[in-house]
């Protein structure tokens, strides 16, 4: 009687374990972007055509918790950069505790392929443009 008593209760752990791990929910996060609101950047004074440089970004991407930045964007139209910087929102998330959450020098590397004046336009949460004027030895 006693082997079977051991095999009714590893029956019901094996059967009690296996259905606690078919129930465990997949926690694959999703997200919702947006825009950032830049305030400022920062560039080196002397840019060579063909080097690399990094541009240094600032501003405010949310006035609640659980957002962070994600990534940039960049497309070149004539002697016109066009960036977008991009943060990230925790769909799943509650309401995230009342802290400002600011981009800090986060840095776009970017190269210039040619000499000349350019200008950087970031786009704005507002559709308007934070512009800024570069000349590329």
């Amino acid at each position: 009687m006693k082997p079977l008593k051991h095999i009714l209760v590893f029956t019901i752990l094996i059967f009690s374990f296996g259905t606690f791990l078919s129930c465990e929910e997949s926690h694959e996060t999703e997200y919702t972007f947006f825009l950032v609101q830049i305030d400022s950047v920062l560039i080196p004074d002397n840019i060579v055509a063909k080097s690399p440089i990094d541009i240094s970004f600032y501003g405010t991407i949310s006035n609640s918790g659980y957002t962070q930045f994600s990534h940039f964007s960049t497309e070149k139209l004539d002697n016109n950069l066009i960036i977008e910087c991009w943060a990230k929102r925790d769909k799943n998330a509650s309401i995230g505790p009342a802290w400002v959450t600011l981009l800090k020098g986060e840095k776009l590397r970017y190269s210039f392929e040619s000499s000349g004046d350019y200008l950087l336009r970031i786009k704005q949460p507002d559709n308007s443009f934070f512009e800024e004027e570069i000349k590329i030895e």
